[in-house]
């Protein structure tokens, strides 16, 4: 039987939407709360979770951690939480003691901060794992992955997501890539470094633009040096000589 035309295109944004959350149900198990367990997932996607290169997406460092700095109204885009849902939740959590909370200014603003406290989140996974998945703590034993720690300063990750982007917006997390205007090659990314900050750049398309760039710790992001952009060397040369031809010419004429 033929799929009908509005199937299909259920299943085709089914399939490639960048709209999803990965949550767990253990987490819902952890707190004994399924939004209290939404909101620990995506606290873990952005806390404990490495980014592509094994680095931390943490970038603001206070009192010695690594922290996620998100005003409330900024989960709804991530989770679908409301602010008071957030209050609740994050208030559980920290009744827990699995999470620790602290205000600091952020982007002009007075930001909450949270991170994960480790040892206490660890210890409430391994008291909630289901009996047939403790196989699975065998293979992760195995490999030799460095895991990514949240304390000191980690200031050297290409993509270091504090849940807002370049323009402002909150970043949701996905299974896929996180923005649609972004693509990125990690192997070529590596290659292009920033030689101002001594980092790798990450490759981003827009409208048919190419450019590489990297967060820095207050939020901005940097482009490196004009000759930092793959392909844009010798357009960079040729426009600086005709800057200095230009300026030659004018000091002639006065």
């Amino acid at each position: 039987m033929e799929m009908d035309g509005k199937l299909r295109q259920f299943l085709t944004w089914e399939k490639n939407t960048k709209q999803a959350v990965d949550f767990k149900p253990i987490y819902a198990d952890m707190t004994n709360d399924l939004l209290t367990g939404l909101n620990l997932s995506q606290l873990i996607y952005w806390c404990v979770l490495p980014d592509r290169w094994g680095r931390s997406k943490l970038r603001v460092d206070r009192a010695g951690h690594l922290w996620l700095a998100k005003q409330r109204n900024q989960w709804w885009d991530e989770i679908r939480m409301s602010p008071k849902q957030i209050d609740r939740s994050i208030g559980i959590l920290l009744d827990l003691g699995l999470v620790a909370k602290g205000h600091w200014m952020f982007n002009g603003k007075r930001t909450t901060h949270l991170r994960i406290i480790e040892d206490a989140f660890y210890d409430a996974w391994r008291a909630n794992l289901p009996r047939e998945e403790e196989d699975l703590l065998v293979i992760g034993t195995n490999q030799r992955d460095t895991p990514v720690s949240t304390k000191g300063k980690q200031r050297s990750s290409p993509k270091g997501k504090t849940g807002i982007d370049e323009k402002g917006r909150p970043i949701t997390e996905t299974t896929k890539e996180t923005a649609s205007e972004i693509t990125t090659d990690a192997a070529a990314a590596a290659s292009v470094m920033c030689s101002i900050h001594k980092v790798p750049m990450e490759r981003r398309t827009k409208d048919g633009e190419v450019w590489y760039s990297h967060r820095l710790e207050d939020g901005r992001w940097c482009k490196g040096k004009p000759g930092d952009q793959p392909g844009k060397n010798e357009d960079w040369r040729n426009d600086r000589e005709e800057r200095h031809k230009r300026y030659a010419t004018e000091g002639v004429m006065t």
